[in-house]
């Protein structure tokens, strides 16, 4: 079980990522919602890898926290301008759009020092 306290902080490392986006992103504001982009988590003794689809969102529109054994990807994905559309009404919108925030517990504690993140196109 994890304690009261460990999750409290994870949810305001959370809020803090949240607000530093906003701040980055001003003017750029999603919608109301949320989505959860799907991942891949692989472990093994000496390493472990996380992908994680985020179509359509920018770089500076991720964080990447590692905080003693939980990994947390958060982020914001914008929805396109309807104005880029040239003039069309979108008739289906079927993709997500909003805040996302995916938190990966890992089963040891980490040595941030060797930790990266990448994104690939």
């Amino acid at each position: 079980m994890v304690p009261f306290i460990e999750v409290r902080d994870l949810a305001d490392d959370v809020r803090r990522l949240f607000e530093e986006l906003d701040r980055a992103n001003t003017g750029c504001r999603a919608p109301a919602g949320e989505w959860t982009p799907p991942l891949d988590f692989c472990e093994s003794r000496d390493m472990f890898e996380i992908r994680i689809d985020l179509p359509g969102v920018s770089a500076d529109a991720i964080r990447v926290l590692l905080k003693k054994n939980v990994v947390l990807i958060a982020g914001e994905k914008v929805p396109t301008d309807p104005e880029v559309a040239q003039g069309g009404t979108f008739q289906l919108v079927e993709r997500n759009f909003g805040r996302f925030a995916r938190a990966v517990r890992l089963q040891d504690a980490v040595d941030a020092r060797g930790a990266r993140a990448t994104l690939a196109s």
